[in-house]
């Protein structure tokens, strides 16, 4: 069988490995560590904000990762905008939030709106404020450690109604949670 050898050589090897300077910075590892993935799937049952004459609902999804404070430390993300999209929109839309310091301690509130236009004209949709349709939020310090897609199913509650409803699933990428 002889001496050969399976795989690099020792000198190969030596040759390959960097060495670190003082005060220089390590490379990032290949895998995120804390951070959330999120899949905005869809709603049910969104109310018509605009009323009767005012066209359909153009659905989309605000979301936020807040501390225990309420303040925002990642985001917001937002969904497209499914024009006319009605009661049950679908975006099946995906988000990573990226270096979360403590995000067991994080909740995600997840925003349902309409967005308006002012008289139909695209140009002016500055000059008129969304309809928020319901929000609801997640602790995130509820979430399993795996880096399976975890379903959730949130009533989005706008203080009248509490019938309507965003699917989205989560994941930690196994790198934090219970």
């Amino acid at each position: 069988f002889g001496s050969s050898l399976v795989g690099p050589t020792r000198a190969a090897l030596h040759r390959s490995i960097h060495r670190f300077s003082a005060g220089e910075a390590l490379p990032k590892p290949l895998a995120m560590s804390n951070f959330l993935k999120v899949l905005v799937k869809g709603a049910r049952n969104l109310k018509d904000s605009d009323g009767a004459f005012g066209g359909g609902t153009d659905a989309y999804v605000r979301l936020r990762v807040l501390d225990s404070d309420g303040n925002t430390v990642a985001g917001p993300k937002e969904t497209s905008v499914i024009e006319e999209g009605g009661a049950n929109p679908e975006w099946n839309e995906e988000f990573i939030f990226e270096d979360l310091e403590t995000p067991g301690a994080y909740s995600l509130k997840v925003t349902v709106l309409d967005k308006d236009s002012l008289c139909g004209i695209d140009a002016l949709d500055v000059l008129a404020a969304d309809d928020k349709l319901g929000s609801a939020t997640l602790d995130l310090g509820t979430l399993d450690n795996t880096e399976d897609m975890v379903d959730k199913e949130m009533i989005v509650d706008d203080g009248w109604f509490s019938d309507s409803t965003v699917d989205i699933a989560v994941s930690t990428g196994g790198g934090w949670g219970n």
